[in-house]
């Protein structure tokens, strides 16, 4: 994808108790110039919908219980 800069998105997985994980999900977006921070300022607020769902869906295809989350960070 063609971006007005460079975007990085991480998973880190923590198991927190036997038998449970935790799932981090870490997005973010180095803007290129201006178009970078004009690209970033209009499209911020699709990917806090997005983002949130994508990390939903991850954790339920493993079958397991979800027990809390996905929490957003402001």
């Amino acid at each position: 994808m063609k971006l007005p800069g460079d975007g990085i998105l991480s998973f880190r997985l923590r198991e927190t108790d036997p038998g449970a994980t935790e799932l981090t999900q870490t997005v973010q977006f180095l803007p290129r110039g201006l178009g970078g921070m004009a690209y970033w300022a209009l499209f911020d607020p699709f990917h806090r919908l997005v983002f949130p769902g994508l990390i939903l869906g991850i954790a339920r295809s493993t079958g397991r219980p979800i027990v809390s989350g996905p929490e957003r960070v402001k």
